[in-house]
C-alpha cells in the first residue's frame, strides 16, 4: 500500500478536475485515495486504486453510485450495494461511496472489494431505505433522482423502483424522511394539487389516508403516506396494489 491522499471541498478539483462540482452538490464531505501494490511484488506501479468518498448521508452515496455506474450495470455482492464496472467495482456502505479501479485484468477485484468493504463502518447512517420498498414482482431498475422528480420542484432525493408484474410495469417512488419532513412534503403535494387543479380522492385504508390522483398527463396514480415515507405508485390505479403497502408499513398513521 502506498501513501493515502486526502481531499476536501477546496482541493477536490485536483483529483476530479471538471467533476468536482458534481460531487460537492451531491453532499461531498471528503475523499481519501489510496493505491495498492501487491505484497512481495517487484513492480513499483500500483495495481489497485481505491477512492473513498464521504458523501455525508447514505442516500447521497447511493445517488452518486447510481450516476457513476452507468445504465443497468451487473450487481455484485459488495457492501450495501455494488456494481461491476469496466474498470473495477463501485459500491456503497453507509455514507461512503467507494470506487475501486484495477490496472491488471488478473487482479481479483471482487475479493479485494469485499475485504475492503469489511473495513468500513456504517456508523449511525446504515442504508436501510431499500427495505421500505414492497415486493411487487421482478425489480427491473432502481434509480435516484436528486431534485425535480417528475418536474416537481419540491421533490428531492427520490428513489424510484420499476417492477414487472403480471399486470405490466409499475413504478414506485419512495420519499423518506423524519415525521416533520413527511408532514411538510404531504402539505406540498396537497398545495400542488390545489394550484394545478388536479383532482384526487381519499381512500380510507387501515387508518391512513391513501390518495387516488386523477392525472390526465401521467395517468391515475396513488399517493400513500406512512410515518417516515411517502410512496407514489405509477402505472396502475388498481386498488388491489394498496395491500402491499398497507401490509408492509403496518397500517399506522400519525
Amino acid at each position: 500500500m502506498s501513501e493515502a491522499y486526502r481531499y476536501t471541498k477546496e482541493n477536490l478539483y485536483e483529483h476530479v478536475d471538471g467533476h468536482a462540482e458534481y460531487f460537492i452538490s451531491a453532499g461531498f464531505q471528503g475523499l481519501t485515495v489510496t493505491e495498492y501494490i501487491p505484497s512481495g511484488s517487484t513492480v513499483t506501479q500500483a495495481e489497485i486504486q481505491v477512492e473513498v468518498y464521504d458523501m455525508g448521508k447514505s442516500i447521497q452515496a447511493f445517488g452518486v453510485l447510481a450516476d457513476e455506474s452507468g445504465e443497468n450495470p451487473p450487481l455484485v455482492p459488495v457492501g450495501t450495494m455494488g456494481y461491476k464496472t469496466s474498470g473495477g467495482v463501485n459500491f456503497i456502505k453507509g455514507r461512503y461511496y467507494v470506487k475501486i479501479s484495477v490496472f491488471s485484468p488478473k487482479t481479483p477485484v471482487i475479493k479485494f472489494a469485499k475485504g475492503f468493504a469489511d473495513t468500513l463502518s456504517t456508523g449511525q447512517d446504515s442504508f436501510q431505505v431499500f427495505s421500505k420498498f414492497p415486493d411487487l414482482g421482478k425489480v427491473e431498475s432502481t434509480r435516484f433522482v436528486k431534485e425535480g422528480y417528475r418536474g416537481l420542484d419540491f421533490l428531492h432525493n427520490v428513489m424510484e423502483r420499476e417492477y414487472s408484474t403480471g399486470k405490466g410495469r409499475i413504478k414506485v417512488a419512495l420519499m423518506s424522511g423524519s415525521d416533520l419532513e413527511i408532514r411538510s412534503l404531504m402539505s406540498s403535494f396537497l398545495d400542488y394539487f390545489g394550484k394545478s387543479g388536479m383532482q384526487y380522492h381519499i381512500i380510507e385504508s387501515s387508518g391512513r389516508d391513501v390518495y387516488r390522483v386523477i392525472d390526465k398527463y401521467e395517468g391515475n396514480w396513488f399517493l400513500i403516506r406512512s410515518r417516515d415515507a411517502i410512496f407514489g405508485v405509477f402505472g396502475t390505479d388498481d386498488k388491489e396494489i394498496l395491500k402491499y403497502f398497507i401490509e408492509k408499513q403496518g397500517g399506522e398513521s400519525s
